[in-house]
């Protein structure tokens, strides 16, 4: 988090605004104490950062993130390449 606590826990939905559900939660707050958490809404303009297990990399929903990325690079080097030429797009 922002603030500098860590929540720990099972993912239980996600938005695409970043804003996540937890559950079974530990939540260590910036002066190192430890609290239980049965569940936990986390904003998602407040996050700093998320770290997944490995075993996702490989997950349907990553690869169709994946291919999004790719498209748009490629729609992005098209319209540089475009540009160069001096033709608009």
């Amino acid at each position: 988090m922002k603030n500098g606590e860590i929540f720990r826990g099972m993912l239980l939905s996600a938005e695409d605004t970043m804003n996540l559900s937890l559950s079974e939660v530990l939540r260590t707050s910036r002066n190192g104490q430890i609290k239980k958490l049965p569940t936990v809404y986390l904003r998602g303009s407040s996050i700093r950062f998320i770290a997944l297990p490995n075993l996702l990399r490989n997950a349907p929903v990553f690869q169709k993130v994946t291919n999004m990325k790719r498209k748009m690079e490629e729609n992005r080097a098209e319209r540089g390449k475009n540009y160069v030429d001096g033709s608009v797009p």
